[in-house]
């Protein structure tokens, strides 16, 4: 009885990997595991600039198809009240390989410093609350707004792409770090 139950769920169970398999071929999608980091300075209350080293690894052969750094712009254009900003990014690799995301959601998970005086004393606000000034975050990027020679076709295809990481507009340090994960597909 225990083989019969134990080789029924293991059919029920390749069905369903052929399903998904069958899905995502069906609709003609390559898709890639996602590694990487991004480092940037803000620059202004809304833009930060630095550079991105993107790996992506065929997820069907796992061969690694793109792997390089590059410029990327990341610009604030709005909040979708606190702790959520919302955010468009702009990478530029060699040669021509760009990619311009739109709606990226930075949602703030911790706070690491407060801002305070040159002694240690923190800063407080009008309430006497410490203002904080760096932050941990977990953004998700999903639509690929733009792209060009290796990001060409990957326009209006969802993506599943998670950046983690560390965020600061302190006096004494304007960094933020991220380490990239997730799913890149492209048609």
């Amino acid at each position: 009885m225990k083989r019969k139950i134990i080789a029924t769920t293991l059919s029920a169970l390749t069905i369903l990997l052929v399903q998904s398999s069958a899905a995502l071929a069906g609709k003609g999608l390559t898709c890639y595991d996602v590694e990487g980091t991004v480092e940037t300075t803000n620059v202004s209350d809304t833009v930060q600039i630095g550079t991105i080293h993107l790996v992506l690894e065929n997820k069907s052969t796992g061969d690694i198809e793109f792997d390089e750094v590059g410029s990327l712009v990341g610009n604030i254009t709005g909040t979708d009240g606190i702790p959520t900003t919302i955010l468009t990014h702009t990478a530029k690799f060699s040669p021509g390989n760009r990619f311009t995301t739109r709606g990226d959601v930075a949602i703030v998970t911790g706070v690491e410093k407060f801002v305070s005086e040159k002694n240690g004393d923190l800063i407080l606000d009008g309430n006497g609350y410490p203002i904080p000034c760096s932050f941990w975050i977990r953004e998700t990027i999903t639509d690929l707004r733009k792209g060009s020679e290796f990001f060409a076709k990957a326009k209006r295809v969802e993506q599943n792409i998670i950046a983690e990481g560390y965020v600061s507009k302190c006096p004494d340090e304007s960094q933020n770090w991220f380490e990239l994960s997730g799913e890149f597909c492209k048609k």
